[in-house]
């Protein structure tokens, strides 16, 4: 469980699992002096094209450019989630994040 409380954007990550958030979709945007984090979003589903969270990009940040997360509406996350389309620049830690239970998660630029 991670405070993400201090990041830019938070998306359905609060009161994580929240099953009732679904279907928000952040793009082209940007986070710039964040703590934490500048995003923390939903991954996608392995092979599939990114719809949800696309685009972005966190700059000069306090902590990491984004902590990614499965979905907890897609049980295929438990074995393959993956983010992409995602940039970060001048984070003080990783500029990308995952510390949840899957057997894979990939990080694609397409």
């Amino acid at each position: 469980m991670a405070v993400d409380i201090e990041a830019c954007v938070a998306i359905c990550s609060y009161f994580e699992p929240d099953t009732k958030c679904k279907d928000i979709i952040v793009k082209n945007s940007s986070s710039v002096g964040c703590k934490f984090a500048g995003f923390v979003a939903e991954g996608h589903t392995c092979g599939a094209a990114n719809t949800n969270f696309f685009g972005n990009t966190a700059r000069s940040i306090e902590g990491h450019g984004a902590r990614i997360y499965p979905s907890h509406s897609q049980s295929t996350h438990t074995t393959c989630y993956m983010g992409s389309k995602f940039s970060a620049a001048w984070a003080t830690e990783q500029c990308v994040v995952t510390a949840d239970k899957t057997k894979k998660f990939l990080l694609k630029d397409t």
